[in-house]
């Protein structure tokens, strides 16, 4: 297995906002589902992806900070948690926004 592949199929930074954009954000929340499986499955945990992706914006600073602690582990540099997370909600904020015009 390639080390690249490791945890999930590789995908290019512009992959995923194409991805997210053509498919309306829908794509997003699949993201968001699977990454929440895989922590579910890894960790070995009671928790519900659905429920979390469905509140994506509650539960997103943690997702993120996990996704973040797995990559320091396997020697990957982070990036912190906070400012992901500020990010992810802003750009909610601002194409619900854009929705709206």
């Amino acid at each position: 297995m390639n080390d690249t592949n490791k945890y999930a199929r590789y995908q290019t930074n512009t992959q995923f906002i194409l991805l997210c954009l053509c498919s309306f954000g829908l794509y997003l929340l699949y993201w968001i589902y699977t990454k929440w499986c895989f922590f579910r499955d890894k960790d070995d945990t009671v928790i519900k992806p659905a429920f979390r992706t469905i509140f994506n914006i509650v539960f997103v600073f943690n997702l993120l900070g996990r996704i973040n602690r797995l990559a320091v582990s396997e020697g990957i540099a982070p990036i912190p948690s906070l400012v992901a997370g500020s990010c992810f909600i802003l750009f909610g904020i601002l194409s619900n926004l854009a929705s709206n015009m």
